[in-house]
């Protein structure tokens, strides 16, 4: 995995600060290790590969030893530095056109036109796609059916709902909330800790550099967060609005409840949006 040099340039880091505040010192045999573990991997492949040519004598192999080992070696970081520079899966980030705070958001939406939740689902992985996002399909055992990916730290995850009202009427829900990854979440607290650490024993320098790291962190899973969330949205209102009579609710979902037609008042008791819970919430988690 190409990532894992990043995580050793992390703990070399703070193997580095370790000066400024002893406690970092501890990163040194976990930096050891990192950086260990490909090395003993790539001189072994470099063994393998001499093994399996004609007899060589001793320089020979050496030779032909080392080479092996540093493109073993080399190969992961020319494909980490290339994903970084074009942006390349997981590296593929999307900038929101207006920053502001990820939240959860909902678009609830009136159509006269009947569609499955399957076409409807696919219509927005497809818009998705098409502005550039990464999207994974949720399983049989997943709260949510899409999630839109912007990056390593952060995406957004879609549910949908549909509720039938006879004569191919539909109010369809939509919900798009944030996701922060849970590497991310955990890099980004033990930066916290190590901050926390060095400030209270006054080593302002481990403490000023540590805190400006988890700032840099944080603000790139704030930004890959409402990127995904802003493409999710979009691609809704692309390819659902233009299919629907009216868009009755965009915002907080507990209130979208509120937004309904009027002639929805009207509807009998044994109608499907009386019966309760199970026929209101049947959304379709997992539809493949």
């Amino acid at each position: 995995m190409p990532e894992w040099f990043l995580i050793v340039g992390l703990l070399a880091l703070l193997t580095g600060l370790g000066y400024s505040w002893k406690p970092l010192l501890l990163a040194a045999p976990l930096s050891l290790f990192a950086l260990g573990a490909p090395v003993v991997h790539a001189i072994s492949s470099g063994t393998r590969t001499c093994r399996c040519g004609p007899t060589r004598n001793f320089f020979e192999k050496a030779r032909l030893i080392t080479i092996t080992t540093l493109l073993h070696l080399l190969q992961p970081l020319a494909r980490l530095f290339g994903r970084v520079r074009w942006g390349l899966t997981p590296w593929r980030w999307l900038k929101a056109e207006s920053p502001c705070l990820p939240k959860a958001n909902s678009i609830v939406l009136w159509s006269e036109v009947w569609r499955a939740a399957r076409d409807r689902l696919e219509g927005v992985e497809s818009a998705v796609k098409q502005l550039g996002g990464v999207v994974r399909r949720g399983t049989d055992f997943d709260d949510w059916d899409l999630e839109i990916r912007s990056g390593l730290l952060g995406s957004a995850r879609l549910q949908m709902v549909a509720e039938e009202h006879g004569q191919g009427k539909q109010l369809v829900r939509w919900r798009v909330s944030p996701k922060c990854s849970e590497i991310g979440l955990i890099v980004l607290s033990t930066l916290i800790a190590i901050s926390a650490g060095a400030g209270t024993t006054r080593a302002w320098t481990a403490c000023a550099t540590v805190t400006m790291m988890g700032l840099l962190l944080g603000l790139s899973v704030l930004q890959e967060c409402e990127a995904a969330t802003a493409l999710a949205l979009r691609a809704i209102q692309e390819r659902q609005a233009e299919q629907s009579s009216a868009q009755l609710f965009a915002g907080h979902f507990r209130r979208a409840t509120d937004a309904v037609p009027q002639s929805m008042g009207k509807l009998r008791p044994d109608h499907p949006v009386h019966r309760g819970r199970q026929d209101l919430t049947g959304s379709y988690y997992g539809w493949w």
